[in-house]
């Protein structure tokens, strides 16, 4: 938390009509990307094109981000829920692309992981 406080509060203050300019706009300016691997790149497929309205976008990875978040109780709680808000929110983007599921499998295994030590170690203590 405080690493990404430091760097977000850095780039603020460097120039914060650049910083809105790189961390905001660009990402709400770019257009849908038809090899995408989300529901753009579906709709491609079948023909078609969409594009999720920027308040969906949003708005469906805060709503998973405050339902998992506000519910997480231990670090792989966390990490679970840092994989379902970018999911939500990579799935309805206008862009995804391999690297960024291979992030969030990444997360789910660092949890799954974290879980089969956990257990690992109340077996060995008991």
């Amino acid at each position: 938390l405080i690493a990404i406080v430091v760097v977000l509060a850095v780039g603020f203050m460097w120039g914060p009509e650049a910083f809105w300019s790189a961390a905001v706009e660009f990402h709400l300016s770019t257009p849908p990307r038809p090899e995408s691997s989300n529901l753009v790149g579906l709709a491609s497929l079948l023909g078609g094109s969409w594009s999720a309205p920027t308040p969906i976008t949003f708005g469906a990875g805060l709503l998973v981000a405050l339902a998992t978040g506000l519910r997480a109780k231990t670090c792989q709680d966390v990490v679970l829920a840092l994989a379902a808000t970018l999911g939500v929110s990579f799935f309805l983007s206008s862009q995804a692309f391999a690297n960024y599921w291979f992030l969030i499998m990444g997360l789910v295994a660092l949890a799954v992981a974290e879980a089969d030590v956990k257990r690992t170690h109340e077996q060995v203590m008991t």
